[in-house]
C-alpha cells in the first residue's frame, strides 16, 4: 500500500510541478509581450528614441544593423511617411527554460505607411527575435525579418 502511495505521489509530481514552473513564467511572458507593444507604439508614434530605449546595447539586425544603424532607417521612415501603422499577428512567446532571463519571439508583421491619410505603403514580414532581462525590462538583442 506504501509503495502505491509512494506511485501516486510521484505521478502526481511529474504533472504538478511541470504546470506550476508554466504558472511562474506567465508575468516574464506578459511583461515581454508588453515591453513588445511599447516597441510597437514607438514605431507607431514614429519615436525613435523609444524604440531604441527597448534595444539592448548589443543589439544587431540581419546580422548587419547595430543600434544607430536602425535609428538612421527608422529616421528615415518616418521623415518619408506621417503614418505608420503595425499589424502583428501570431505572436509566440517563449521563455528560455534554462536561462528565465533570455526569450524568443515571432510574429507575422504588416507595415503600413502613409505620406497623408491613406496607406500609400504596406509590407509584410516573418520576424524572428531574441531577448534578454536588463536591470528590470526586457531588451532586444536580435531582430531577424524576411
Amino acid at each position: 500500500m506504501k509503495k502505491l502511495n509512494a506511485i501516486k505521489f510521484l505521478f502526481t509530481l511529474a504533472f504538478i510541478i511541470p504546470i506550476l514552473s508554466g504558472c511562474s513564467q506567465r508575468p516574464e511572458i506578459e511583461q515581454l509581450e508588453n515591453d513588445i507593444q511599447l516597441l510597437i507604439e514607438g514605431i507607431e508614434n514614429r519615436d525613435a528614441s523609444e524604440v531604441t530605449d527597448r534595444l539592448s546595447e548589443y543589439f544587431i539586425a540581419n546580422d548587419k544593423l547595430d543600434k544607430e544603424g536602425v535609428k538612421r532607417l527608422m529616421l528615415a521612415n518616418f521623415l518619408h511617411k506621417k503614418n505608420i501603422e503595425v499589424i502583428v499577428s501570431n505572436l509566440k512567446t517563449i521563455i528560455n527554460p534554462s536561462d528565465p532571463r533570455r526569450a524568443s519571439a515571432s510574429a507575422s508583421v504588416v507595415l503600413i505607411g502613409a505620406r497623408q491619410f491613406i496607406p500609400d505603403s504596406g509590407r509584410s514580414y516573418q520576424v524572428e527575435s531574441e531577448w534578454q532581462i536588463e536591470g528590470s525590462d526586457w531588451r532586444l538583442m536580435t531582430l531577424d525579418w524576411e
